[in-house]
């Protein structure tokens, strides 16, 4: 591993650590979502978004690191005042820098909102097949979860791809 050193150093390392939050999220919630069965209507639309999935998002975060990774030697390589070729590193093409990472970071909001929309369905759905739950947490966990549906709607309808 290099050693990052100089003012970037700081900026760097929270990019870093901000990017492997992201990460742990998206695993997290894979696991809670494993149990989620597609339904009918809007929901199956939500459910065939594969921009949203979690395994495309997951691609989506390697894409990150590894940009991230050629910033890191870009800038290692520049305090050493050595020539830099950005062919030689990934991701540093336009298009990738122009289309890509903001892509990704669409596909990566895009599965987080569709997450927490599919856990407060299933929250929702076991405190009412519970005997015990008191109707105004069942109505709270049934506002959550529509509040959630609209968020995760509203991005859908309004999130565009960058060509």
């Amino acid at each position: 591993m290099v050693a990052i050193k100089g003012k970037n150093e700081t900026y760097i390392r929270k990019k870093i650590g901000d990017y492997w939050k992201i990460i742990g999220c998206i695993v997290f919630i894979n696991i809670l979502s494993s149990s989620y069965v597609s339904g009918t209507g809007s929901e199956s639309k939500i459910a065939e978004d594969n921009r949203f999935t979690t395994g495309y998002s997951l691609k989506s975060l390697n894409t990150i690191r590894e940009s991230l990774e050629s910033l890191k030697a870009i800038i290692i390589k520049s305090e050493n005042e050595e020539p830099i070729i950005l062919k030689n590193f990934k991701h540093t093409d336009w298009e990738m820098q122009n289309s890509g990472i903001p892509n990704s970071l669409i596909s990566i909001e895009g599965t987080i909102r569709k997450q927490k929309y599919l856990i407060s369905k299933l929250k929702y759905k076991l405190e009412t097949q519970k005997n015990t739950s008191s109707n105004s947490r069942r109505e709270y966990l049934k506002k959550q979860m529509l509040v959630d549906k609209k968020n995760y709607q509203e991005y859908l309808n309004t999130t565009q791809i960058v060509d």
